[in-house]
């Protein structure tokens, strides 16, 4: 769930200082309803439908910025291979999942980010 909104707020930043930037969300991950507020593109339904949707989408993108979804992140880099993929960790997942398989989704990423420094 992304109850602090931060994938919209750095968008929303983004966008002030001139760049595109878009959000892709899942409906059920967005229970506040915050994406619709900052015109984020929400995808309801199931999770595959969201995958196709950010795929699609992604196409045009210079950057790849994944919240939270390291298990995914192989994907992007075999389909967009010249394009930066960032992996930013917001919560626990990064503190509770063993080094060995976090080690394989990072070695899949140009930039790993932390929220915060107790996640390291």
């Amino acid at each position: 769930m992304d109850i602090a909104a931060v994938a919209n707020i750095l968008s929303k930043w983004q966008k002030t200082f001139g760049h595109n930037s878009t959000v892709i969300m899942r409906s059920a991950l967005d229970p506040f309803l915050i994406s619709t507020y900052y015109n984020a593109v929400v995808v309801h339904g199931r999770p595959l439908r969201f995958y196709q949707k950010a795929l699609w989408i992604a196409r045009h993108a210079n950057i790849i910025h994944l919240h939270d979804m390291p298990w995914y992140i192989s994907v992007w880099k075999y389909l967009y291979t010249k394009k930066p993929r960032i992996l930013h960790y917001h919560g626990s997942l990064a503190r509770t999942t063993p080094f060995e398989t976090r080690s394989k989704w990072e070695s899949c990423a140009d930039v790993l980010l932390l929220s915060t420094p107790d996640l390291l």
